[in-house]
């Protein structure tokens, strides 16, 4: 998927979506790796939330939780 695709399924601007995936590549939530002209983009699942209430909780379940909701719409 794309940047503009990602942009436009979620509903902002590319601009706002590179300048999120640039906050998530600093943070170490996803790793870039280049091949050929594209980014290649993979998530670090086993990373903890940030937050304080979440701070227990990995991406990977953060992730479950969507998948399901989604198997269930």
């Amino acid at each position: 998927m794309t940047v503009r695709e990602m942009s436009v399924k979620v509903g902002i601007t590319e601009r706002a979506t590179q300048r999120i995936i640039a906050d998530l590549v600093r943070d170490n939530y996803i790793k870039v790796t280049k091949s050929g002209r594209n980014n290649n983009y993979e998530v670090i699942s086993d990373k903890h939330l940030k937050h304080e209430l979440e701070k227990e909780c990995q991406i990977s379940d953060f992730i479950k939780v969507i998948k399901d909701s989604k198997a269930t719409s």
